[in-house]
């Protein structure tokens, strides 16, 4: 998880030190006005220029600072709630911190707690199902890495939440800490409690209410090789492909796993970062430790130390291989599968905090 940390002031550039030292991530970039920029920070003169370079690298933008500063530098890319990062504004004192934008999916309802937990301020959060504590299906399928189908269909689930319309669900997982005020579990359409649920199942096509919100597990695992500095495009297509004709949806591969040589590879990196999928990487010797059958190369193991990396790095992710080695143009690929459970109580964050 990429977190950038925008300040125009002295104490503003003390604050961020204080946040990245407490977030236990490495990828917490701090951006200083050039007048207060020192140590471990990047300089900038211009807010505009800046906003515009990092819009798209970051999954979350803090600036510390008043809220007109902020709205008017991220109003020109605001696009869309699922691809928007998420937002926080903040005094420089750290007394109030505002979720501003991307509260749900973006994960800034979640985040803007743990900065204010850091800064010992209050968390400012406006949407509604929050404020009012109410189930939110948008924060619920990211925190749960489940692909939400029609987010058209999930805004109307908000709105049912809201107005206190008792849902319809089910699920082929396992879930937790069911909210039963919320809910009628495992039941279909054609019952009289409900016409409106959510269905947790791999099949996007099921569905068991008259109104469906279809969420799918992302419980498939990427395992990948390629040559360096293969085209991204090419790699890109290469997958896709492979996927459909393995059967295997886009939409449910939840993360890509890899030997720590390819942890920097652009053509990975682009794929990941398009469709926000986590990317994971191994050592040689992690990968070799890793207990299985695998389609074993001499070449391969004469490179980089291990005898097979995209089957390896999959089973090491925690799954079951489903799809075998497939290579081709100097790429290969595997597909496993891993156990995935629900838990209505897990929040979206990226992030752990260090004792």
């Amino acid at each position: 998880m990429k977190l950038a940390i925008v300040t125009f002031t002295a104490n503003g550039k003390k604050i961020s030190e204080n946040i990245r030292e407490k977030l236990n991530n490495s990828e917490c970039h701090i951006y200083t006005f050039y007048r207060y920029s020192s140590g471990e920070t990047f300089t900038f003169t211009d807010g505009k220029e800046l906003i515009r370079n990092i819009w798209n690298r970051y999954d979350f933008i803090i600036f510390i600072s008043a809220c007109g500063i902020a709205v008017r530098l991220i109003a020109p890319y605001i696009e869309d709630k699922t691809k928007d990062p998420g937002i926080i504004v903040m005094d420089e004192q750290g007394k109030n911190v505002i979720s501003l934008l991307s509260g749900h999916i973006g994960g800034a309802n979640e985040m803007t707690e743990i900065i204010a937990d850091i800064t010992g301020g209050q968390a400012v959060i406006t949407t509604a199902t929050d404020v009012r504590k109410n189930f939110s299906p948008d924060s619920f399928a990211v925190a749960n890495n489940l692909y939400i189908a029609d987010m058209d269909m999930a805004k109307e689930i908000a709105v049912k939440v809201l107005s206190g319309v008792k849902m319809g669900l089910y699920s082929s997982c396992k879930c937790y800490n069911i909210p039963r005020d919320c809910f009628n579990i495992n039941v279909s359409g054609n019952d009289e409690k409900t016409d409106t649920g959510i269905c947790i199942d791999s099949d996007i096509s099921l569905k068991p209410f008259k109104y469906t919100l279809n969420l799918v597990p992302r419980n498939m695992i990427l395992g990948v090789g390629c040559r360096r500095g293969t085209d991204s495009e090419k790699f890109e297509k290469c997958i896709i492909e492979r996927l459909k004709e393995t059967g295997i949806p886009l939409h449910t591969i939840g993360t890509i796993a890899s030997i720590d040589l390819k942890k920097d590879e652009k053509a990975i990196l682009d794929f990941a970062k398009k469709y926000k999928i986590k990317f994971v990487t191994y050592s040689a010797e992690e990968l070799n430790e890793t207990e299985g059958e695998f389609t074993g190369s001499e070449f391969v193991k004469n490179n980089v130390g291990v005898d097979n990396v995209c089957e390896r790095s999959a089973v090491k992710c925690g799954g079951d291989i489903v799809v075998r080695k497939t290579a081709g143009d100097g790429i290969t690929m595997a597909v496993a599968k891993k156990h995935f459970d629900i838990d209505f109580l897990r929040r979206n964050t990226g992030l752990e905090m260090e004792e």
